[in-house]
């Protein structure tokens, strides 16, 4: 992680190409990309706003 207040271009592409390059960043992608996959985000989002009362939260008509 870079701290904001040290972030130039040097500094963000060490770190971007630590994140690419690192196998141990791509096992962890590939593990957190295949537990997102599995996930029902819809369904998640739909039971959620079901269970808001009416005039609960603004909504467009």
């Amino acid at each position: 992680m870079v701290p904001l207040r040290r972030l130039t271009a040097d500094t963000l592409t060490e770190a971007l190409l630590r994140a690419t390059r690192d196998p141990g960043h791509r096992e962890r992608a590939r593990a957190l990309g295949a537990r997102i996959r599995e996930e029902d985000g819809t369904a998640r989002v739909v039971d959620a706003v079901g269970h808001l009362e009416p005039g609960g939260a603004p909504h467009s008509a």
